[in-house]
C-alpha cells in the first residue's frame, strides 16, 4: 500500500504521528506526510510535523501523490480536484478530522471552539474519521484517537503533589475554572505549576515530572496534551462527559465548577490511590493510543 497523508497545517505534528504510527503498525506500509505550510505555532514551539511541500519541492510531492492508492487528508479543510495548486488524480479518501474547524456548535460550544467552517456534506470521501468522540455526528464516521508510540513510565511519589497545566490557549482549555479550582485546595502537600510560552520538548519534561496533568475543562474529551501526559503514565485530569466507547483513567469532577475540580483533586491526591491510577493511565496510553497505527492499517486495507 502507498499512502499519503496531506495537511494544509500539521497542528500538532499528528499528521507526522500517523505516519510514524503506521509505520510501527506495519513497515510494509509505504506512507508519507506532508503539509502546505507551516503553522506559526509548531514553529514557535519547535512542534514536529510533516514535511512542507515547498521544501520538498512541488515534483517530489506530486511523484507521491500519483503514486498512492489512498490520499488521507488529516485536518478539517475540505478538498476536490485541487490541493492547494495540486490536481489531484482519482484515488480513495480519507478524511481525518480534528478539531474546531469542523467541530459543530450545537448550542453549547463558544465559536472559537467550533468554528464550523465546511457544512457537514462537503466532506466526501471514503471514509470520515476524528480524534476524539464528540466529532463522531455522522452514522458511518470511526474514532481514531490520537496515535502515539513513545511510552516512558515516570511516575514517582514526591514530597508534594505536583499538578501542572500547561495551556497552549487558555481560552480553549477553561484555564480560568480550572484555576479557580486549584486555589480552592487548602493543603501544604500540593505544588502547582500553571506553564505557559514554553518549548514543546520543555512541556514534555514538565508532563512527565508531574503527579497530575490537567488537560482542559473547556471541551467534554481530553485531547492530545493529556495523552502525552498519559504515555509517561502522569494521571490526567478533564472535563468528561462519558462520550468514548470505552473506559478511560480519566480524572473527572462531578460538575464544570472550581468547586468540582477541588473536590476531584483533594480525592486523588493518595500517593496509593494515585499510584493504582497512574499504571493505569499507562497501560490505557499504550493499549488505545499505541494501538492507531494498526487500527489505521486496517482501515487502509478495508478501503482498498
Amino acid at each position: 500500500m502507498n499512502i499519503v497523508i496531506l495537511s494544509n497545517i500539521d497542528y500538532a505534528g499528528s499528521g507526522l504521528r500517523i505516519r510514524d504510527a503506521v509505520r510501527l503498525a506495519d513497515p510494509t506500509v509505504s506512507i508519507k506526510a506532508f503539509q502546505h505550510r507551516q503553522g506559526s505555532g509548531n514553529t514557535k514551539w519547535g512542534i514536529p510535523t510533516g514535511k512542507q511541500i515547498n521544501r520538498v519541492g512541488l515534483k517530489e510531492v506530486c511523484k507521491a501523490i500519483m503514486a498512492s492508492d489512498i490520499i488521507h487528508y488529516k485536518g478539517d479543510w475540505v478538498y476536490g480536484e485541487m490541493f492547494h495548486g495540486i490536481k489531484m488524480p482519482k484515488r480513495k479518501i480519507i478524511y481525518t478530522v480534528c478539531g474546531s474547524f469542523f467541530r459543530r456548535r450545537e448550542g453549547k460550544y463558544p465559536r472559537v471552539l467550533a468554528i464550523e467552517k465546511y457544512p457537514l456534506s462537503a466532506y466526501k470521501g471514503d471514509l470520515l474519521t476524528a480524534f476524539t468522540p464528540e466529532m463522531l455526528y455522522l452514522p458511518k464516521m470511526v474514532l481514531t484517537p490520537f496515535p502515539w508510540n513513545v511510552f516512558d513510565y515516570r511516575f514517582k511519589r514526591g514530597s508534594k503533589f505536583v499538578i501542572t497545566h500547561i495551556p497552549s490557549t487558555p481560552v480553549k482549555k477553561g484555564t480560568d475554572i480550572i484555576m479557580a479550582g486549584i486555589k480552592l485546595l487548602k493543603r501544604n502537600d500540593i505544588e502547582i505549576k500553571h506553564i505557559t510560552n514554553t518549548s514543546y520538548k520543555n512541556s514534555l519534561e514538565a508532563k512527565a515530572n508531574s503527579h497530575i496533568y490537567i488537560d482542559q475543562f473547556a471541551l467534554p474529551v481530553y485531547g492530545n496534551s493529556a495523552v502525552e501526559a498519559m504515555s509517561f503514565g502522569i494521571p490526567t485530569m478533564n472535563w468528561d462527559e462519558g462520550l468514548y466507547p470505552y473506559p478511560t483513567p480519566i480524572i473527572k469532577a462531578k460538575e464544570r465548577t472550581p468547586e468540582g475540580i477541588a473536590e476531584a483533586l483533594n480525592y486523588w491526591c493518595d500517593w496509593d490511590r494515585l499510584q493504582q491510577l497512574s499504571e493505569e493511565t499507562f497501560e490505557y496510553c499504550k493499549n488505545i493510543h499505541g494501538g492507531v497505527g494498526k487500527q489505521f492499517v486496517q482501515l487502509y486495507k478495508n478501503l482498498l
